[in-house]
Formats: C-alpha cells, sequence, structure tokens
C-alpha cells in the first residue's frame, strides 16, 4: 500500500528503495558465503571472532605449536586479513541495511506528508467554498433583512388605514344613525362606503402581517444557514491548523536523526574537553570545568518559553502559512 501511494509520491525514492534492498540482499549472501567459507578454513575461529584478534596469541590456531614462527605469521596474517575482509563485508551489509531503513523511513514520512497535505488541499478548498458561501448568505441575509423591514413598515401603514377606516365607519354611523335604525330606510351611501374601505383596509392589514410573518421566517431560515456556515468554517479552519502540524510534524524523524548526531558529537567533544583540561593552564581549566558543569540546554531555566525560541519562529510561519497553502515547503533542517 505504501510502495502504491509513493509512486504517486517520488517515484525516485521507491525505485531507491529497490536498489537497496536488493544490495543487500546480495551483499547478506555474500556474507553467508564468506562466513561459511571463513568457519570452514578455520573451524576453531568461532570464540576468536567473538573476542578479536587481540587474544590470537592465546587461542593459537592458525598453526600448531610445533611449526615454524615464520609459517605462523603468515598464517596468522592470512586470518586477520580473511578476518579484515569479512568484518568488512558485514559492516558493507549492516550500512546496506541501515540505508534500506532510512529509505523506508522516508518513504513513510514522504506518504504521510503527501496524505495529509492532501486532505489539507482538499480541506482549504472546502474553506474557500465556505467563505463564498458566507459572502452570498451575508448578502442575502442584508436583502432579507430590508425586506423584512418594508414589510413591517407596509404592516404599520395598513394598520394605520385600517384605524382610519374603522373611525370613518364610526363616523358614518353616527352621522346616519336615524336612518340606519329605521328598518324602511337603506343604509346611506356614506355607511356603506366607510364599511367597504374598512374591509378592503382589514384585508390589507392581514395580507400585510402574512407578508411580514413569511419575510421572517425566510430571515430566520437564511441566518441559520450563515451561522452553520460560520461554524462549518471554524471547524474547517481548526482542521487546517492540524493537518498543517500534522505535516510539519513529519520531520520530527529526521529532526531527531539529526539531534542524535549532534548530540553525539556534542559528547564526544565534551569528553575530549574534559580530558585535555587535565593538561591545560588553570584558566582554561576554570572555563572547561564552568562550561562542563552548566546545563547544556540554559534557554529554559533563563526564563525563555520554548515558543519563543528563535529556532522555533520559522517553524510557526510555516504552520501557518500551511495553513493558508497546502504546498508551502516545511524549513530546511539544517535551518533550525
Amino acid at each position: 500500500m505504501a510502495k502504491a501511494k509513493l509512486k504517486v509520491v517520488e517515484p525516485s525514492l521507491q525505485d531507491q528503495l529497490e536498489t537497496a534492498i536488493a544490495q543487500e540482499a546480495a551483499l547478506r549472501e555474500d556474507l553467508k558465503r564468506a562466513d561459511a567459507a571463513f568457519k570452514a578454513k578455520y573451524p576453531g575461529d568461532v570464540r576468536l571472532r567473538g573476542a578479536g584478534l587481540t587474544r590470537f596469541e592465546e587461542q593459537d590456531v592458525l598453526a600448531s605449536h610445533e611449526q615454524e614462527d615464520k609459517r605462523r605469521e603468515r598464517r596468522k596474517a592470512e586470518f586477520t586479513e580473511a578476518w579484515n575482509s569479512l568484518c568488512d563485508l558485514r559492516k558493507s551489509a549492516d550500512m546496506a541495511a541501515r540505508q534500506v531503513r532510512h529509505l523506508e523511513t522516508t518513504i513513510a514520512e514522504r506518504v504521510d506528508e503527501a496524505s495529509a497535505r492532501s486532505e489539507l488541499s482538499s480541506v482549504l478548498a472546502d474553506i474557500k467554498s465556505t467563505n463564498c458561501e458566507i459572502t452570498q448568505l451575508a448578502k442575502s441575509v442584508e436583502e432579507l433583512r430590508g425586506l423584512v423591514r418594508r414589510a413591517r413598515e407596509k404592516a404599520a401603514e395598513a394598520d394605520a388605514k385600517l384605524t382610519q377606516a374603522s373611525h370613518a365607519v364610526d363616523a358614518a354611523l353616527a352621522a346616519g344613525l336615524g336612518d340606519y335604525l329605521d328598518a324602511s330606510v337603506q343604509t346611506t351611501d356614506a355607511l356603506k362606503v366607510a364599511r367597504a374601505g374598512r374591509l378592503e383596509a382589514a384585508d390589507e392589514a392581514e395580507m400585510a402581517r402574512k407578508a411580514v410573518a413569511i419575510a421572517e421566517a425566510r430571515l430566520t431560515a437564511e441566518e441559520q444557514k450563515l451561522q452553520n456556515a460560520n461554524t462549518d468554517l471554524l471547524n474547517l479552519d481548526a482542521r487546517a491548523r492540524e493537518l498543517a502540524a500534522s505535516i510539519a510534524t513529519t520531520s520530527i524523524p529526521r529532526l531527531l536523526e539529526e539531534a542524535k548526531a549532534v548530540q553525539l558529537e556534542l559528547e564526544h567533544r565534551r569528553t575530549v574537553l574534559k580530558f585535555l583540561a587535565e593538561f591545560a593552564s588553570t584558566e582554561l581549566n576554570s572555563q572547561v570545568y564552568d562550561y562542563l558543569t552548566d546545563e547544556v540546554f540554559t534557554y529554559e531555566r533563563l526564563g525563555g518559553l520554548i515558543d519563543d525560541h528563535p529556532a522555533v519562529a520559522p517553524w510557526h510561519a510555516a504552520i501557518e502559512t500551511l495553513a493558508r497553502d497546502a504546498n508551502a515547503d516545511l524549513p530546511k533542517i539544517r535551518e533550525c
């Protein structure tokens, strides 16, 4: 599965891995044959191989005690050459194995990074789409708010007209009360007109109230969509930052390997300093002592926070950039 993915990510690494695997297999086969030949030629060398040549004279497996010194020395030289050759072959095989592991680790890192970048690209595309959606929804919400405002104004006008129409009916009724109460006399034209006006105003007021309800319902629904879109955007932004950070963490194996190498080198130098200080002047010896007895990593001890360390700055910037651009580069390991 990893190999199939890698062919999409970086075919050259896959080729290097296959070559390294083949080289290791060939070296292991050569080592197996050489080891068998060595054992056949020097059958008494089993203990010697584990102890090294320092016990050569004690084991005395190369020649009998009765042989001449010259032949014994020649046999010793032959043994030494064969042993060194075997050791060199074993070292080559071990180096090939380390190269295979290194390439496999690199491939896994690249696959993980490529997968995270692919998902990040998708998330960033969703963020862009959601931003466009939010812009459209915000515009729609603003338009609907204007529509609701106009509907409410129209409803207020309709209610005012209905109130006026009701007053007109009351006035017409008061003016023609006698005719209205006389069953033999038809309702006056003024009262008919007033009542018709009130019915029309009441119908208009009802329609206006319904318009307000419809407009408000639309606004509520659109505002909910806008709120949901903003929530989605927050979640997408958070996911983009998570993926950006996960892409940065793919550098950990290489950084760890680099840190171990640097720490080993530092340990060697500190050891040499300690050794040489014994022969140095009092002043130099004091300087070395002060250095060796001080903490190696003093930034936090001096009150600094890891997030504020200068070495972290490019990684902060890289994660921020990655959260907006899935193709952004990570800092170079040596630049840390």
